[in-house]
């Protein structure tokens, strides 16, 4: 787990400036992107369809959707100030 006070140091080096970030192998080669990350793990686990490209297709789906709504809860009213927050109610 990266703390907020190392972050600044370790941003440089990782894959697109982001988190989180898998290592794997020897080497430590990285690799970036949560869903792509769940994907992969998935597939590990046995979670991902592998030979039906409809049912991976219905996966995608319930991912990148629960994606869009986990990236906009966050972000609302964060940092706002109180007549923004207002604005958004209406």
């Amino acid at each position: 787990r990266v703390q907020v006070e190392e972050w600044s140091s370790l941003k440089p080096d990782t894959p697109l400036g982001s988190m989180p970030v898998l290592v794997l192998g020897d080497n430590g080669e990285q690799y970036c992107q949560s869903m792509s990350l769940a994907r992969y793990t998935a597939k590990l686990a046995g979670l991902y369809p592998e030979e039906d490209a409809l049912e991976a297709l219905v996966v995608d789906e319930v991912m990148d959707a629960c994606n869009e709504i986990q990236n906009t809860i966050p972000s609302y009213g964060q940092d706002d100030s109180e007549e923004d927050k207002e604005a958004k109610r209406q």
